[in-house]
């Protein structure tokens, strides 16, 4: 459950802001961004996530993220555009996930999805990682 609620986002831009591999992330609004998405902090698989655009578009997928007791505390994190890679099936969003165990890497996760939304109807690759 730690490492899934989005409040981690908002502490690591706290403790490494400007971080090449970090997104800006807060909890008290979007601070100024144009381009961000607004998470709930206990989401699961993109659940009550809105993509906010500069021209006032917003994305989601149509659902909802209802969890007692969670208040409907919120995350805001920079936007950043996903690849999309045309396919058999149209559109095609990738995203990896790590595995990282004491330092070391143990496995990848692909999921891909059809809008820039990952959500329960992504497809997914897992593929582990061995010494040879």
């Amino acid at each position: 459950m730690f490492l899934s609620n989005k409040l981690l986002l908002v502490a690591l831009w706290r403790l490494f802001p400007g971080h090449e591999n970090l997104l800006p992330a807060f909890a008290d609004g979007p601070n100024g961004m144009t381009d961000f998405v607004v998470k709930p902090v206990f989401g699961r698989e993109g659940d009550g996530i809105a993509v906010h655009r500069a021209d006032g578009s917003v994305t989601t997928n149509g659902s909802e993220y209802r969890r007692a007791g969670t208040g409907g505390e919120r995350v805001w994190q920079q936007y950043h555009e996903l690849p999309d890679f045309p396919g058999s099936r149209g559109h095609n969003h990738p995203v990896l996930g790590s595995w990282v165990v004491d330092g070391e890497s143990f496995g990848v996760g692909i999921r891909e999805s059809d809008g820039p939304i990952t959500d329960y109807w992504c497809r997914f690759a897992p593929n582990v990682i061995t010494a040879s």
